[in-house]
């Protein structure tokens, strides 16, 4: 077993967590270790899904501050000011 998978998205680790089920099943895969790939797979997937929020937190922020920035010198064009 054992390819380098890359799991970067909620996605590939759906994908993985779906092979590794059909693999399971069809008696590829031990399901004492198929157990213990799972957890790690949901834990993979919250992580992901934090370090995206945190992302978009970040770029929100930015973007916030660029518009704070744009009202204190005055930069925003006539008729968008709030």
């Amino acid at each position: 077993m054992s390819n380098n998978r890359r799991l970067k998205t909620a996605q590939d680790v759906r994908r993985y967590l779906a092979s590794l089920i059909n693999r399971t099943e069809a008696g590829e895969v031990d399901p004492n270790l198929a157990g213990k790939l799972c957890y790690m797979a949901n834990s993979l997937v919250k992580i992901i899904e934090i370090s995206d929020l945190e992302e978009r937190v970040e770029k929100l922020e930015a973007a916030k501050n660029t518009g704070l920035e744009n009202k204190r010198w005055g930069t925003l064009k006539e008729g968008s000011r709030s």
